[in-house]
């Protein structure tokens, strides 16, 4: 429970217990991928000290996470 009131679920002492098990579950898996994006990109950074190839690695891998997100053209307009 603790979990995901840590997490954003602010609701999550109304959740049925088979949503609070999925719920907890998709948590656990974000964390799990941004820790592992995580020790990749230390690994990386490590390497591009050493290495130009790696140096390369590690900017692509950057560019490659550095995402926008913009609201969809024609959504948000005036006239519907």
């Amino acid at each position: 429970m603790n979990l995901l009131l840590a997490s954003g679920h602010p609701e999550a002492i109304h959740y049925s217990l088979g949503q609070l098990y999925d719920e907890c579950n998709l948590v656990i898996e974000r964390e799990n991928n941004r820790m592992t994006t995580e020790a990749q990109l230390i690994q990386l950074a490590i390497g591009s000290v050493l290495s130009n190839k790696a140096r390369k690695a590690f900017v692509e891998e950057q560019k490659r996470l550095n995402i926008s997100v913009k609201p969809r053209r024609g959504l948000f307009d005036e006239n519907g």
